[in-house]
Formats: C-alpha cells, sequence, structure tokens
C-alpha cells in the first residue's frame, strides 16, 4: 500500500431552512398536490378534502408505483400518468354513485350557509395555519439545520433505500426488500417513493446546499418530507378529528391543532427511534383516516335511522356507499407506508363499529327476512375472518415480525402512568403533563355529552397495547409491531390530541359570568398550547434535546457519521467513478456512500444476508495479496473501492466485528490497495493489484 493520497477539503456550511425553500414547495406539492385534485375530483370541499389529500395522495403514489412497476420506472412522469388515470376513474366513480344515491337518506350533518359559513371557515385556515406552526415548530427548532443525518440505525437503510428508488426506478413495496439482489421482497416503500419524488426535481435545481446535485441531496429531502408532513397533514387529520368528536365547537378545533405538537410520543419520538420513517408517515396519515372511518359509520347509522326505503337496507348501503370508498381509498396508503398503521387504525375503530354494525344486526334481525341476512353475512364474515386471520398466520413475513423480542422494560403500573402521561419510553422526552391534563378533561367531557365513547374505548385499547408491549417481552397481541412499545406509542395520540383540544376549548370556552367570548377563547386557547408545548412540564424541550442529539452529525463525536467522515463521502463525487464499486463496512457509517454521494456500496444497510463472496471479501480482504480466492471475490464482485471511515463501530457487535475485520485490516496494510484520499482518519483506496 502506497501512503499519501489528497486530502479532502473539509465540510462547506450546512443548509439552513431558509436556503431551502425550493424543496419545501416541492415536498409540499408532492405531499399535498395529488391528493388534493383527487379529493376535489371526488366531490370533496373544505378541511374533509383538505385533510384526505395527503392519505389520498399517498394511496395513489404508493399503489402507483406497485401497479405501474412492469410497465415503467418510478420517476415523477410515472407519478403524473398514475394520477391521470386515478382522476379520470374517481370522475367515473362519483358520476355512478350520484346517480344510485337519490333518495337515500338525510345527511348527517347540516351544511351552513351565509355567515355561520364563513365564520366556520375562517376558524378552520385558523386551525390549520397554528397546526402548521404548532407540528412542524419542535421539529424545526430541533434540527439546527435540513442536511443532518440521522444518527440513528435504520437511518443507514431509509436513505439509501430512496437512493435506490431514484437509481433503478423499482419503487414497489413488493420489490424494495433490504436493497440487495438476495434480499429483493417486501418491504413498505410509500416513504422511500414519497422522498424520491422529492428529491428527483430537487437534483435538477442549481447546485447548492441541500437544493441541487449536491451530498446533501437525501437528507434534505427527507427531513424537509418530514417537517411538512408535521405542518400539513398530521395537524390537518388532528383538526378533522376533532371536528368529528365535537362538531359544532370551532374553539376545539383552533385548540386541538394548537396542541398537535405538544405530545413527545408523536412527532418527535418516530424521528428519534430507529428513525422509523415508514411508520412515521402511517401515523401521519391516521387522524384523517379515523374521522373518515367514523364518517362512514355515521352514515350508516343515519340512514338506518332514517324512513325505510322500499329495498329493506338498500337506503343504508347507498347511502354509505361514498363515504365507505373514501375510506377505503385512504387504508393502502396507510398499509403501504406501514401495515402497523392500517393494524392501528382497526384497533381505533373497532369499538365504533361494532357499536354500528350491533344496531344494524338488532334493526335487521326485527324482520323474518333480516334475519336471513345477518346469518348470511355472519357466516360469511367469518368465513372471511378465519381466511384472513390463517393467511396472517401463515405469513413467513408476519412470522418473522412476530418473532422480534424486546425485553420487559418495566412494570405494568408504570407503564400506564407512561400512556396517561405520554411520557417517551427510553428517555427521549419527558411526560406531557399539560397536554395530557387536557385530554383526560376532553374525555370526561364526552363521556359527560353521551358523545364518541366508543373513541375513547379504541384508545384504551391502544393504551392496553402499549402496556403489554412496555411489560412483557413478547405477545401475540403486539406481534404485528414487533413487540415493540415504541411504534405502539404514537398510536395514542392520534386521539389524545384532539381529546385535548376539546378539554382546552371546554376550560376556556366561557368566562365565570357566563358570557362567550369567542375571540377571547381563540387567544387562550392558542396561548395556552404553545404554553403546553414549550413549558416546564411539557416534555417537549427535553424531546427536542433528545432529537438534535439524535442528528448530530455535525458534532465531532457522533456515532454514525462526523464532519470529517461527511467530507470524504461528500468528495467521492469526485473521487469515484459512477459506475464503481465500494467495499464499505456499514458500521463504520461507510455504506452511506451509496445515499450521500451516489456510488454502489457492498453492504447498504448494518444488518440483512451476506452472501458467500461478499462475506469473503469482508472478512479476509486483508489476505489478498496471498489469498488467490480473495482477489477473485473482488473481481467477481466488481469492487473497485474500499471505504475505510475509521470512526468507532455504530451498533457493532462481535459477530459484526468479526465479519468485517479482514476489511478493516486491509485498510490499514494491503499490497493491493492504494490510498486515493484522506478526511481526517477515514481513508478512500483504490483496488490496483487484483
Amino acid at each position: 500500500m502506497e501512503a499519501g493520497g489528497v486530502e479532502v477539503p473539509p465540510l462547506p456550511a450546512l443548509a439552513t431552512w431558509p436556503e431551502v425553500w425550493p424543496v419545501v414547495l416541492l415536498a409540499v406539492a408532492v405531499v399535498v398536490g395529488p391528493g388534493l385534485l383527487l379529493a376535489l375530483a371526488a366531490g370533496l370541499r373544505g378541511l374533509l378534502a383538505w385533510a384526505c389529500a395527503p392519505p389520498l395522495g399517498v394511496s395513489l403514489l404508493a399503489v402507483g408505483a406497485v401497479v405501474s412497476a412492469p410497465l415503467a420506472p418510478w420517476s415523477p412522469r410515472t407519478a403524473l400518468a398514475c394520477l391521470a388515470v386515478a382522476l379520470v376513474a374517481t370522475a367515473l366513480v362519483r358520476v355512478l354513485l350520484r346517480a344510485r344515491s337519490r333518495g337515500s337518506g338525510a345527511p348527517v350533518e347540516p351544511r351552513l350557509r351565509g355567515r355561520p359559513a364563513r365564520r366556520a371557515r375562517a376558524l378552520t385556515v385558523l386551525a390549520l395555519l397554528v397546526g402548521a406552526v404548532a407540528g412542524a415548530g419542535p421539529l424545526v427548532g430541533a434540527l439546527s439545520s435540513p442536511a443532518l443525518v440521522p444518527q440513528r440505525f435504520d437511518a443507514v437503510f431509509h436513505l439509501n433505500a430512496v437512493r435506490y428508488v431514484l437509481d433503478t426506478g423499482r419503487g414497489s413495496t413488493f420489490d424494495l426488500g433490504l436493497l440487495t439482489s438476495s434480499t429483493r421482497g417486501f418491504y413498505p416503500a410509500a416513504w422511500h417513493d414519497l422522498v424520491a419524488l422529492v428529491a428527483a426535481p430537487a437534483s435538477a435545481l442549481p447546485t447548492g446546499a441541500g437544493t441541487g446535485a449536491s451530498w446533501d441531496l437525501l437528507p434534505v429531502a427527507t427531513n424537509v418530507t418530514a417537517v411538512v408532513l408535521a405542518a400539513l397533514a398530521w395537524p390537518a387529520g388532528v383538526v378533522l378529528l376533532t371536528r368529528r368528536l365535537a362538531p359544532g365547537r370551532p374553539v376545539a378545533l383552533v385548540a386541538a391543532a394548537a396542541l398537535c405538537g405538544a405530545f413527545p410520543l408523536y412527532p418527535a419520538l418516530m424521528l428519534n427511534w430507529g428513525v422509523v420513517y415508514p411508520t412515521y408517515l402511517s401515523v401521519a396519515l391516521l387522524p384523517a383516516a379515523l374521522a373518515v372511518v367514523l364518517r362512514a359509520l355515521d352514515v350508516v347509522g343515519a340512514a338506518r335511522r332514517a324512513p325505510r326505503p322500499a329495498r329493506p337496507g338498500g337506503g343504508a348501503v347507498r347511502a354509505a356507499a361514498g363515504p365507505a370508498l373514501l375510506a377505503a381509498a385512504l387504508v393502502p396508503g396507510i398499509a403501504l407506508a406501514h401495515p402497523t398503521g392500517a393494524a392501528g387504525l382497526a384497533v381505533l375503530a373497532l369499538p365504533a363499529a361494532v357499536v354500528v354494525l350491533a344496531g344494524v344486526v338488532r334493526a335487521a334481525w326485527a324482520r323474518p327476512a333480516g334475519r336471513r341476512a345477518v346469518v348470511v353475512a355472519g357466516a360469511l364474515g367469518l368465513l372471511l375472518a378465519g381466511g384472513a386471520a390463517a393467511a396472517v398466520v401463515a405469513s413467513p413475513l408476519v412470522r418473522t415480525v412476530a418473532g422480534v423480542e424486546w425485553p420487559a422494560a418495566t412494570t405494568a403500573p408504570q407503564a400506564v402512568g407512561e400512556a396517561l402521561l405520554g411520557a417517551p419510553p427510553e428517555g427521549r422526552g419527558g411526560a406531557a403533563w399539560w397536554a395530557s391534563a387536557a385530554a383526560l378533561l376532553g374525555a370526561g367531557v364526552l363521556v359527560a355529552r353521551g358523545r364518541r365513547r366508543a373513541v375513547l374505548v379504541g384508545a384504551a385499547l391502544v393504551g392496553g397495547l402499549y402496556v403489554v408491549g412496555r411489560s412483557t417481552d413478547s405477545s401475540v397481541l403486539t406481534a404485528l409491531w414487533y413487540n415493540d412499545p415504541v411504534r405502539i406509542a404514537p398510536l395514542l395520540v392520534v386521539v389524545v390530541a384532539p381529546l385535548a383540544g376539546v378539554g382546552l376549548a371546554a376550560l376556556v370556552a366561557r368566562r365565570p359570568g357566563g358570557r362567550s367570548r369567542p375571540v377571547v377563547a381563540l387567544l387562550l386557547v392558542v396561548l395556552l398550547g404553545a404554553a403546553a408545548t414549550a413549558a416546564p412540564g411539557s416534555g417537549v424541550p427535553a424531546a427536542q434535546r433528545s432529537l438534535a442529539q439524535a442528528y448530530a452529525s455535525d458534532a465531532a463525536a457522533a456515532p454514525l457519521v462526523d464532519p470529517q467522515e461527511l467530507a470524504l463521502l461528500a468528495a467521492l463525487d469526485d473521487l469515484v467513478p459512477p459506475d464503481a464499486l465500494i467495499a464499505d463496512d456499514p458500521h463504520d457509517g461507510g455504506a452511506l456512500a451509496y445515499a450521500l454521494a451516489d456510488r454502489r456500496v457492498l453492504f447498504p444497510h448494518l444488518s440483512g444476508t451476506r452472501p458467500p463472496l461478499e462475506r469473503l471479501l469482508a472478512e479476509s480482504l486483508d489476505e489478498a495479496g496471498a489469498d488467490p480466492a480473495v482477489c477473485a471475490a473482488v473481481r467477481d464482485l466488481g469492487v473497485t473501492h474500499v471505504l475505510d471511515l475509521g470512526g468507532p463501530s455504530y451498533f457493532a457487535t462481535p459477530r459484526t466485528d468479526e465479519l468485517f475485520a479482514g476489511l478493516r485490516a486491509a485498510s490499514a496494510s494491503s499490497p493491493v490497495l492504494e490510498v486515493v484520499a484522506t478526511s481526517g482518519r477515514s481513508r478512500l483506496l483504490a483496488v490496483r493489484g487484483c
């Protein structure tokens, strides 16, 4: 090995949030645009259209990536084609439903007109603006730059997966796998498809920090997409669900929006744990989906109580068709973001569905023909449920997920306290004392008014799952969530945030004299929401500090990649040909060469199956000068460079240390390698002797 090589220049100053405004606009267009067009084409208006836009768009894009996979690579052009087809199909379905829905029963909720309608629209817009600040503010405050790289285990895979979608056009959930030919298969790809659509046009912008073909393209696109979801998708869904829980109480909408960022369990926790971006996306879409499901159930209940049409049951079926189709259109996006999101939606909606179904069965049982229909439908339902359960149990993927064990971390009473106070496990934030108190008050308000008790039961079921996951090693109840309570915890906030809005509105809506002062109430809920987010006892400042540590790639002691290592990764675009293949140690951050420099790496993730040739090279590269089999493996694999960032091994074990020992030793001394560039202790080497 020859000493030397060029010393790469230090990493330039990281991009600031104002500098990446073009990427922010792109992310808004991708997250909201397609779904909003679909919602308008379906006849949705106002808050319902805006809140349903993100989940509808994710459904379109995720399903489109699957359906178009045999026909065209995933790209903005393919996404636009999918949108065009979906718009035509939506228009046709709307015409058919309109023709069949005449006389199907009274609407569930009256339309406001005149001054009340204008006031309601103004308050809804205010709620969405407040929610955008409340949702995104804590994240932007924690991340000093949108170019920061998460220092977490799964960040390597997710950043590389976005690059994989950009490079190969393979955006299908059923093809992504773990990014290698030997692991190709199912992995929920909606997040990666979404970020790829943001990054693809961003790469065509003028080169610069976070706005063009630079090393930070994917970190910026990823972080901006996460913030846009927290600013637009999450608050809009919370506001819509609050309106469903407490109709006719506009102050509650603003209060819920002001509190949507006051819980450390979401959004901050999902960007700090893993990083589990797919779960983060699925939870962001859940409040809107739950509101739509409740709306469909309300329509069924209202149609059942309306004057009976000539054909028994026909009115309820026709009236529920539109809302049910809308709910069904939202589920694929949530499931392809991550299946645990769809499972969470099922748990939250189950009690309400049971209540409505019980009413339908009681009404049908009163007629002889209805009894036969109940028996047939019940038998078919049991058969379908049994078949679905058998398919799930038999699935190798489900068995793999269910086989993950997390040891019990605390007692059941402690876990109950965490659930009630919204306290993140693993020390990633403090208890949300003020927001949780408002939520408990909101639950009391709903119970006192006799409204939506089934939704409270759904929240209690999720809380029970969290307690089981936190206080037991594993359980069949939590298997779909990898037996990981951290992935269950954000589901609580889906209902708790709207409840907090209801509670806060009830607290401030009337002055002691009993006279209503709407303007004063609005100001109070906004101020109290801000205090519940930022004041001592909120838990959010502690969550922000923990999140800042998780993204500290600008710190010299960063555990995955530090500034010197990032400087070498940023220089790879000039040092390594585009068709090269780099042998890397993923545990020192070298796998990020693919995401940050668009150079293929041998090991794109910290885990996964290693084929025999790759294992041989990792274990024995230092023996290349003496063992012909090692050089043969280098040639067969096409390895041209070796990257040794030289830092501490992240998430390493004795097994991984043994696996990559040869690669690390070869970097220090090997007759077949030549140093090309260095940055501090990090080295890029070229294969010369094989």
